[in-house]
């Protein structure tokens, strides 16, 4: 059940330029709250009146965003909604700011939004669910354009008690606009999601499901990793309709050897990861020694589980090593590869099962290209749990 459009309210606040010379102009910011109304006045949103979904001038200044919040906070009874994009400041005594057009360094408790200000608006307000998305940077720097600013402990700045807050990046990491897209990195992965739908998706998109879908999303493209506080009851909060519910088939898959065994459902994300396809090339570099340094950078800083990726890679290999000559003598070796894990050794890579499925995928395009095998389209690796494997069994298919 989505919020009563006619009880809550939404403010969105950004501005793609910038008075001082310190802080960078980026179009991606106006188009990123632009997509962000669009998105929740529209039908598979919330589908709030557009006079419930104020989008704040680009020029306003802080009294004016303070305003727009006081009236929103005051209005809204089921749902209040605040999201900012642009970047995030800290002042010398460590408190946080959103920086708007004319704000300058030296004056940013006159010129910048105090966080601490939409914080006692989220407190103060009727409204009995609150959601508060900030897209802006921490601290640290990645690929990409960043969005400025340096910040430590930033989920403790940002928590605000019974409100569900979304941010696009960790204490050490910085939001990007990455140059040629049209919205910020974060934003513009959560529109996609909102708006292109997904047909094995849920119904509805919940604030849990929407952290765990972008969650897998950026850290597969290494972008930096989003962080969410909140409690269990407005986790649920469903916020958009999944426009593709329904539309497909749902795809199942027989998890046993036993034709009479009945399909399961597969649940993206939490039961499967399929890679972003990948075409093969021939490479310079030895298939295997491309593959050892990107499992080592990927399962390195975590807990070993029990299944050896090494193995994995080698039953992979010789899957597409099972070579099908056609009638005009072309060899051609399947592209689509299913790497089956038991439900504890997937809960154990639960964090890098995404990059795992990626580096797989990139290493078999990397082995077939080096043999010179013909293939009818990318090569895709998918990571599965089956409830029906024990612990450190895992089941490799291809096709």
């Amino acid at each position: 059940m989505l919020p009563d459009p006619a009880s809550s309210r939404a403010v969105l606040i950004g501005s793609g330029s910038f008075v001082s010379d310190s802080l960078s102009n980026y179009p991606a910011i106006g188009d990123s709250v632009a997509g962000m109304a669009s998105l929740l006045t529209g039908a598979h949103g919330l589908s709030l009146p557009t006079s419930h979904c104020t989008v704040v001038s680009a020029n306003a200044d802080a009294r004016e965003v303070g305003k727009a919040l006081h009236v929103a906070s005051r209005a809204a009874t089921d749902l209040l909604v605040v999201y900012y994009a642009g970047h995030g400041l800290v002042s010398k005594r460590g408190a946080l700011y959103l920086a708007l057009a004319d704000t300058d360094h030296q004056w940013l408790n006159l010129s910048a939004l105090d966080f601490e200000d939409v914080k006692e608006f989220c407190t103060d307000t009727r409204a009995r669910r609150r959601l508060v998305i900030l897209d802006c940077c921490y601290s640290g720097r990645a690929i990409g354009e960043p969005l400025s600013a340096t910040m430590a402990g930033i989920l403790d700045k940002v928590s605000i008690s019974g409100t569900f807050t979304l941010t696009a990046a960790p204490a050490n990491r910085e939001a990007l606009v990455i140059p040629g897209e049209r919205y910020t990195a974060f934003t513009g992965r959560l529109l996609s999601l909102l708006n292109d739908g997904d047909p094995e998706g849920p119904e509805f998109w919940t604030l849990d499901e929407i952290y765990l879908r972008l969650r897998t999303s950026l850290l597969s493209e290494n972008l930096p990793e989003p962080q969410r506080s909140g409690t269990k009851t407005i986790d649920k909060l469903s916020i958009a309709r999944n426009r593709l519910f329904g539309n497909v088939t749902r795809a199942v898959v027989d998890l046993t050897d036993d034709a009479g065994q009945s399909p399961q459902r597969l649940q993206y994300p939490l039961e499967r990861f399929i890679s972003v396809p990948v075409r093969p090339r021939r490479i310079e570099e030895p298939v295997w020694a491309r593959f050892e340094s990107s499992l080592r950078r990927i399962v390195g800083p975590h807990v070993s589980g029990t299944i050896d990726f090494h193995d994995v890679m080698n039953r992979l290999q010789r899957e597409a090593a099972r070579i099908v000559v056609s009638a005009d003598g072309d060899r051609w070796v399947p592209h689509r590869y299913t790497v089956s894990l038991s439900g504890d050794d997937f809960s154990s890579y639960f964090s890098v099962v995404q990059l795992l499925a990626q580096c797989l995928a990139e290493s078999q395009a990397n082995f077939v290209g080096s043999g010179g095998w013909d293939i009818a389209d990318e090569i895709t690796v998918e990571l599965r749990k089956d409830p029906l494997l024990n612990r450190g069994i895992y089941r490799v298919t291809a096709d």
